[in-house]
């Protein structure tokens, strides 16, 4: 599982193609659960063009993660993040537990991974 975080900067030519307005920064959303790593190439980057964010030119090296099982705190929790992933505060990490424990994904052993 792991934790989502928007940071604090926006990104505005993001926010207008996706007509995001007034968006929570800099914190914690929800959860989701990493499925698979595919590595792309040229071809599967333009079939999948709709289901990424980058709309530049495929590049080797690019990687798809295939996520499911979103689930959207019902209130963001304002959180400090970092560049990549990245493991929260001890502090910040006790309550991304608490404010999981509803989603009818979770297993407790996934708090412990």
């Amino acid at each position: 599982m792991i934790w989502l975080h928007t940071g604090l900067k926006e990104n505005r030519v993001l926010d207008e193609m996706f007509g995001y307005k007034e968006l929570f920064r800099g914190g914690f959303l929800g959860s989701v659960f990493l499925e698979a790593i595919v590595a792309f190439d040229a071809n599967r980057w333009e079939l999948w063009r709709e289901r990424h964010l980058d709309g530049g030119s495929f590049r080797p090296g690019f990687y798809g993660w295939i996520l499911n099982s979103p689930y959207r705190f019902s209130t963001p929790l304002i959180g400090k993040g970092s560049l990549g992933l990245f493991n929260p505060l001890p502090e910040i990490y006790e309550r991304l537990v608490e404010l999981n424990f509803n989603n009818p994904e979770w297993n407790d052993s996934d708090a412990h991974e």
